[in-house]
Parts: structure tokens; sequence; C-alpha cells
């Protein structure tokens, strides 16, 4: 898919994503270098309000959600289908072409769930709290 193919109507996307989570931030700030259209949205920063979304804090924090432009919400691999489809690159169009395949979306969607399900046990950022304000380390 070359650039002019890229789904133009569905972005900027806002990522709803675990900054806590050593690895979700780490993915989801690899795919924000490559594409200034996603806007990530860090889930467990304090100030964060699911409510302001139409959503809960359990629901988001249990898997990646996409709020694309038209407002649509994409949760889990589809989720990251979407991301692929607008981040450059041939790697993340096949990706995207792969995990729609029926029995690589179903290995991708159990390996994915039990990935978020467990992710509290990876080593997590230690918050900063020393003003008052908890926040990633940067």
């Amino acid at each position: 898919m070359n650039e002019s193919e890229r789904p133009s109507k569905i972005i900027p996307l806002r990522v709803f994503y675990d900054g806590q989570c050593i690895v979700c931030d780490h993915e989801v700030r690899f795919y924000q270098r490559r594409c200034r259209d996603l806007i990530l949205v860090d889930i467990s920063a304090p100030n964060f309000s699911a409510e302001s979304y139409g959503q809960t804090q359990n629901e988001l924090m249990a898997e990646l959600h996409v709020l694309d432009s038209c407002g649509n919400w994409h949760a889990g691999v589809q989720g990251f289908r979407i991301i692929w489809r607008v981040v450059p690159g041939r790697l993340y169009d096949l990706l995207a072409e792969v995990t729609a395949w029926p029995v690589v979306r179903s290995l991708a969607q159990l390996g994915y769930r039990i990935f978020a399900r467990y992710r509290h046990l990876l080593p997590r950022y230690r918050q900063r709290c020393d003003d008052g304000s908890c926040r990633r380390p940067e």
C-alpha cells in the first residue's frame, strides 16, 4: 500500500494504552515515531477519565483500544490492524493483511489476550510522584 492508499478518512487515530506497561509503551511510541497521525492516550495517567470517552477504565485496561476519527472503536488485534494500516511501510501492510486471515487472526487474538491478561506480571515503570503528580519517567 503506498502513501496515497493509506486510509486517510480514519486518521488521526487515538490509541488508548497502558503507559505503565513498558512493552506497551515502547510499542505504541515506536509506531508514533513512524506515523504522526497517532495520538497516544495513556490510560494509566492519574488525570485520565475513561468516562469522558464513554468507556470504563476496566474495559480500556483489558486491551489496547483505538478510536478512529469516524468515532469507531477497535480493540485488541483489530486495534493493531488499524494502526498497521496507517503506519507507513510494507511490513505493517503485511501484518495487517496476514492477521486478517481467519486462522492467523484467531491465533493472534489468543496470543494477545494472554499477553494483555498477564502483562501486569512484566516490569512496570515506577511512577515519579515527587511533586505530587505521578508520571511516567522520561
